[in-house]
């Protein structure tokens, strides 16, 4: 919230200082754009350079076309005048009865020969390099050599907008880019490796169009010097298309969760919280029969008013109005604590909080939500099922441990964060402790996506900017706990990918790696033997051999240690990767054994139908790979 408030701020300084209402991603030749405006500064010094200097080449190439079309129309004019003073020449030959015949061929007339060679002087047209309006030519310059900061900062910005908008990929094969647009290619630079935004134009040019064929002489200047044809916009090179300005209504609905299943008719619920509760009342009877009347209240109700989300939240969590180990229930919470919403009635001026989440200022009430989530907390041992009744738990403890300015309140926050911590490690160790039998197979793809969620939700229990201090885990076994959800996260989502409306977890999860990879690294580096135990809880039979290195720039978030070796066991390359929980045994995944074992016809009669997991490369020697089934290693 402070980063925002601190945006916000900036964005209000600058808006303060505009003149006018302009976007940088419209219309470039506007004479207002930034291009053209640029060019009255003195940092547009080499710019004004090429621009003269293309104008100079152009007076040097325009003077030897109109050279060269001056000697083709005299060219043409002296054999036409040769041609005229000449009389065609006849031939004999004889006809079909042999009689002399006296005929015409052009291939044998001097005369007809002369015009042919007149007829085929040609001249190619000439295409001015550059508009001759100023406010067109001078944002073709200003991207030829587009100053560097400027380039970075722009596709910087594109790239932020592409994650608001999340605008269609399409591609438009009409455009074409300046750095091959032909008369002006040769001076085009790039700014940086991969610059992004460029300007394309959407007509060809002369020489690539019908146009650009050599014309017949006599021809006047005007048929051999043409004007600059070029129609230029920014373009988008990396989606291959021209950039589109974006509106604010996009940014609402690409920062809205979308609900799924039967909950789809109650998403204007969750679209914002101008709603009213009379409203919800009066839409009952559109109500999906699968939700029950008094859900459909609650969820509607939820988030009917700004100030109301909270206690809602905690009504509903007392009451358990709401199925909240369902996806749509968790959208509609985490959409009502995450959205930062309106400033309130003194704007900025209020501080960091805003209006929605006021009342976690309150100490009483904030101690009402600890005692309430910890109630949840004892409510949900021993079901994994409920794992994002769990996620909302999560949610809801770091908001406060984020927002109340009471440090017991703050302390009990981390201690309520602890206990879901120890819960979901208790799942991962129940999830990932037996085999399943192919007829469960939904069961099973079940499983993996419940251990995704929870390995997932475990490591975003340690995100709170108040959690230990400094950098550092407070505690060794919590360094244990996040690196082992991130291999149970990596291993899961290689058998299964999380469905695409849980795609915010595996977003979230993208952020907590890189939020934490310092911390962790760190820790790891101070005490390597947090890998070994980590190791131990995911491959039983593990032991050290040499001690763990990590690999140098850039595959320095792989750390590698050979396994212990004696007449029995051989050694084993062990690889882990410490920002995404990534685990390789001899270069290969942890989890799961090659098809042409599992499809092999001894491998199938032996194990029917069972779904192998804990697959390992075999440490004993002779053997490729040992396995857990029926609670034995084989």
């Amino acid at each position: 919230m402070k980063r925002l408030r601190d945006v916000q701020l900036y964005l209000r300084e600058r808006h303060s200082r505009k003149r006018e209402s302009l976007s940088l991603f419209k219309d470039v030749n506007n004479p207002s754009s930034f291009a053209n405006r640029f060019f009255s500064l003195p940092l547009a010094a080499p710019l004004l350079r090429l621009h003269s200097r293309i104008e100079r080449d152009a007076d040097i190439q325009r003077s030897r076309k109109l050279e060269e079309l001056n000697n083709s129309n005299a060219l043409y004019k002296a054999r036409m005048e040769k041609a005229s003073k000449m009389d065609c020449e006849y031939i004999v030959e004889y006809d079909s009865d042999d009689d002399e015949v006296q005929v015409h061929r052009k291939s044998k007339c001097a005369k007809c020969r002369e015009i042919s060679l007149a007829e085929k002087i040609k001249v190619t047209p000439f295409e001015e390099p550059l508009p001759s309006q100023l406010n067109h030519s001078r944002p073709i310059v200003f991207e030829l050599e587009c100053p560097r900061p400027f380039a970075v900062w722009r596709d910087a910005t594109q790239d932020l907008l592409d994650t608001l908008y999340q605008r269609p990929k399409a591609s438009n094969e009409d455009a074409y880019t300046a750095q091959k647009y032909d008369p002006i290619k040769i001076y085009f630079k790039d700014s940086y490796p991969g610059q992004r935004i460029t300007l394309a134009s959407t007509t060809k040019s002369i020489s690539r169009s019908h146009y650009g064929k050599p014309r017949s002489v006599p021809a006047t200047t005007h048929n051999v010097i043409l004007s600059h044809a070029g129609r230029f916009a920014l373009y988008d090179s990396r989606h291959k298309n021209y950039v589109i300005s974006g509106s604010e209504d996009v940014v609402r609905e690409a920062c809205t969760f979308k609900l799924t299943d039967y909950y789809r008719s109650l998403q204007s619920f969750i679209n914002n919280t101008t709603h009213s509760p009379n409203s919800v009342i009066a839409s009952l009877h559109t109500s999906p029969i699968e939700i029950s009347p008094s859900e459909y209240m609650a969820f509607g109700h939820l988030r009917s008013g700004n100030r109301l989300q909270w206690r809602n939240i905690m009504r509903a969590l007392r009451v358990e109005s709401l199925s909240f180990s369902h996806y749509s229930a968790f959208a509609l919470v985490i959409q009502a604590v995450w959205q930062a919403g309106p400033a309130g009635e003194n704007g900025l001026d209020d501080g960091n909080v805003r209006e929605a989440h006021q009342d976690l200022l309150n100490t009483d009430f904030g101690s009402q939500v600890l005692g309430e989530l910890e109630g949840v907390i004892s409510s949900l041992k021993g079901n994994w099922k409920q794992a994002l009744h769990l996620g909302v738990v999560i949610v809801l403890a770091l908001r406060v441990n984020s927002f109340s300015p009471n440090s017991q309140l703050v302390k009990r926050s981390l201690y309520v964060l602890s206990q879901c911590r120890i819960l979901a490690r208790g799942w991962l160790f129940d999830l990932t402790g037996s085999t399943q039998d192919a007829k469960d197979c939904v069961i099973s793809t079940s499983r993996d996506q419940y251990q995704a969620i929870i390995s997932i939700l475990l490591r975003m229990t340690f995100t709170t900017e108040r959690f230990g201090t400094g950098h550092e885990f407070p505690q060794r076994e919590d360094a244990i706990s996040y690196l082992y959800a991130g291999i149970t996260a990596s291993q899961a989502q290689l058998r299964q990918e999380l469905p695409t409306e849980l795609g915010l977890l595996t977003r979230l999860h993208q952020k907590i790696c890189l939020q934490m990879e310092e911390r962790f690294t760190d820790a790891c580096a101070r005490d390597s033997t947090i890998l070994d135990e980590v190791i131990r809880l995911v491959w039983g039979s593990y032991s050290r051999g040499r001690s763990w290195e990590r690999l140098p720039a850039p595959a320095q978030r792989w750390w590698t240690v050979v396994t212990g070796e004696d007449s029995n066991r051989r050694p084993v390359v062990v690889h882990l990767n410490l920002l995404d929980g990534s685990f390789l045994l001899n270069g290969r995944p942890s989890d799961t054994l090659p098809a042409e074992i599992t499809s092999d016809s001894s491998f199938r009669l032996l194990f029917q139908n069972h779904l192998i997991k804990k697959v390992r490369p075999a440490a004993r020697r002779g053997m490729t790979y040992e396995i857990e089934y029926l609670e034995q290693q084989v």
